[in-house]
């Protein structure tokens, strides 16, 4: 890529800041296809992780991440690999490789040798009803559900290929393999083992049943370590030809998803808590259960770690490693708990994977505004803090961090202006930065207001800014060490979007549909004009405008095109039923 391309940025939910680059001409004028992939950041949905040395190796919704773990207190991400329509929901690391396995379907074979530069070496599709994955030095072993399992070559990792599948009874969940022998946990009909010495022949010496369908088995030599939903911790005996034994058990306090073995503890990963709701969400907390099996007859709860600060939906990995235990979660990031004492368990370190909600450019820098998915237990999900991150765009790469912080309470916007970034939060509050140095955010001035702030826009000397309860606010900037509000309008609806042009403000009302205000009196704001459609499913959420139309985004009832040339009888042109539009931008002759 030469410097007379330029660059396109886009803010996916998924894949958080992403990059592509356009050749020169623009991309009104090129395919689909003639983008090219320059770099993303701020990924989410962490399903799974593999800890090796320094580095965890994450699978994110939009591909592998690794992270220096080296220190837990300041996890740093290195290098990703970007694999696009993923999303990836196992990684498994063996020798020089990573085993990404994604919901595509694929098994991706990435090269790790230098985990500050990875890459992908080779890839073959796998069966759609994929489900957990075993690697052994030669063969890869796919779980597939009803379907059993799939044997994969990998002794050449650039040309992976599919030597068999193997049918099982019931529907193969997870794979285990321990020396010659993978053992197979189906939920409805038993665990299986399979010799599989010769991965072109294997051959089945046993089948035990293990009541109440597991979760997820873990096994070392000859014992079975078993989480059970809300039965909590199991051991047995699996010696062949003799019955399985089931040895001792262990009750846990939540509901048991995820087990590894390390030493002589056995690590649970559980979820807390009820499904019922309490200002905003259900009760759901991250726990780890350490238990001591150094007899596995007799396993004993020896230390505990919950985290009853933040909502989480599902622990979905864990890899202990050294004194640390890795725990993955979709929703919340990584957790480094350090087990130095299994008995007092403490959290060593955090790498939080928040939601991009929005990004302004402004020069080299992108500000990108973020959500955590983490909420405090009991507050109201507006209350939550937002992240204001700070990304190095200018050269043609991954976008470099600058500046990240939380000090912002629930930053729902920002508008650059200079170098001064005026942030809109959902208290609502209104607070001006100073940017000359963006490695050091200075905040000269805020303000705080009632409500629910949902955007903000700049235009001449006022900050328009809409409120989901209380309408749109008019504030003076003139002075942005001593801005004020001057002036208020309540619209009927629930205000969410709002886009300004000469003396007209056009709001995007919720339920109320189009608002036409006239600022001209910025103390005395009136309304001239308002368009909904007569359908129960109109709710306006976003809106663009350009010197004849609005363009508002309607919820699910699609798309509405609004002759505004008379601002004071705007009329309906036109539109598309696209189901659950909840966003809108207009650029040269194109409607996003």
């Amino acid at each position: 890529m030469n410097k007379s391309h330029f660059l396109a940025f886009v803010l996916w939910v998924v894949c958080g800041l992403t990059v592509y680059a356009f050749p020169q001409e623009g991309p009104d004028s090129q395919s689909e296809t003639a983008m090219t992939y320059v770099g993303s950041a701020l990924w989410s949905d962490m399903s799974d992780l593999s800890v090796v040395g320094d580095f965890a190796y994450c699978a994110m919704r939009p591909g592998l991440l690794v992270l220096d773990v080296s220190d837990p207190s300041l996890i740093l991400p290195v290098s990703q690999v970007y694999l696009p329509p993923g999303p990836a929901e196992e990684v498994v690391v063996y020798g020089s490789y990573a085993y990404l396995r994604t919901r595509e379907p694929k098994l991706y074979i990435i090269n790790i040798s230098d985990p500050r530069a990875t890459y992908v070496v080779g890839s073959c599709n796998i069966s759609k009803n994929a489900r957990d994955i075993a690697v052994s030095e030669d063969c890869a072993y796919v779980a597939i559900g009803s379907r059993g399992l799939q044997f994969i070559n990998i002794a050449k990792p650039e040309a992976p290929h599919v030597v068999c599948t193997v049918s099982v009874c019931g529907s193969a969940n997870n794979v285990t393999l321990e020396g010659e022998f993978l053992y197979v946990n189906t939920p409805d009909s038993g665990f299986h083992v399979i010799d599989v010495s010769d991965p072109e022949s294997p051959n089945f010496v046993g089948r035990f049943s293990i009541p109440d369908m597991p979760r997820n088995v873990a096994v070392r030599g000859k014992y079975a370590y078993v989480a059970k939903y809300d039965a909590g911790f199991q051991t047995y005996d699996i010696t062949l030809p003799a019955p399985l034994i089931l040895l001792g058990a262990c009750s846990t306090l939540g509901t048991a998803y995820t087990v590894t073995v390390a030493g002589d503890y056995a690590y649970v990963s559980e979820k807390r808590g009820h499904d019922g709701f309490h200002l905003g969400g259900p009760l759901w907390h991250l726990a780890l259960q350490i238990i001591n099996v150094t007899d596995p007859a007799n396993p004993k709860l020896v230390g505990s770690f919950a985290d009853l600060a933040d909502r989480f939906i599902l622990p979905s990995g864990i890899s202990v490693v050294g004194h640390y235990a890795y725990i993955a979660d979709e929703e919340s990031g990584l957790y480094v708990i350090d087990v130095t004492d299994p008995v007092a368990p403490t959290v060593a370190g955090r790498y939080y994977t928040p939601t991009p909600r929005n990004v302004t450019i402004c020069g080299r820098y992108a500000y990108v505004l973020a959500c955590s998915k983490v909420q405090p237990a009991l507050v109201p999900p507006e209350l939550v803090r937002g992240y204001l991150h700070i990304y190095d765009i200018s050269l043609d790469t991954v976008p470099q961090l600058v500046f990240s912080t939380n000090a912002f309470l629930d930053v729902v916007d920002v508008e650059i202006d200079g170098r001064l970034a005026y942030l809109g939060g959902g208290i609502p509050l209104v607070q001006v930065v100073n940017l000359a140095e963006p490695q050091t955010l200075d905040s000269i001035a805020s303000c705080v207001m009632t409500g629910q702030a949902k955007d903000l826009v700049l235009a001449g000397n006022y900050a328009y800014m809409t409120d989901y309860y209380r309408g749109l606010y008019i504030i003076d900037l003139v002075k942005p060490d001593a801005f004020k509000v001057v002036g208020i309008y309540d619209t009927p609806g629930h205000a969410v979007r709002v886009t300004v042009i000469e003396n007209y403000a056009y709001v995007a009302d919720g339920d109320s549909g189009l608002l036409i205000l006239d600022v001209s009196d910025s103390k005395s704001p009136i309304k001239i004009g308002s368009y909904c459609q007569q359908d129960y499913a109109a709710y306006a959420v976003d809106i663009a405008v350009d010197s004849v139309y609005a363009y508002v985004a309607g919820g699910a009832s699609g798309l509405w095109i609004i002759n505004i040339a008379n601002p004071q009888a705007p009329s309906y042109e036109g539109g598309w039923k696209i189901l659950g539009s909840s966003g809108v931008f207009v650029h040269v002759n194109s409607v996003v």
